[in-house]
């Protein structure tokens, strides 16, 4: 089990998401819980914001190509900075 992000954490993912679709091209859009895959990482990682595109997102699963990724956000937490 992993505990849920902070009031805080969400706080402050929610005013960059804001400011981000402000200016998100067509096309694009966010995602919040999608895997991404890269053959220069070890392992998926799952940032807190990503955009990509709209075709990647009609497919099934919850992987994406890490360099079809116009962004990747993490807000890193104080107590794992090395993993975020």
């Amino acid at each position: 089990m992993q505990t849920a992000p902070t009031v805080m954490h969400q706080r402050n993912l929610f005013h960059l998401r804001r400011q981000f679709d402000a200016h998100r091209p067509d096309g694009f859009m966010p995602t919040e819980n999608t895997d991404l895959e890269s053959p220069h990482a070890a392992k998926l990682r799952n940032p807190d914001l990503t955009y990509l595109p709209e075709a990647v997102m009609e497919g099934e699963g919850n992987t994406a190509p890490a360099d079809l990724a116009l962004i990747a956000v993490e807000i890193v937490s104080s107590s794992n900075p090395e993993n975020d």
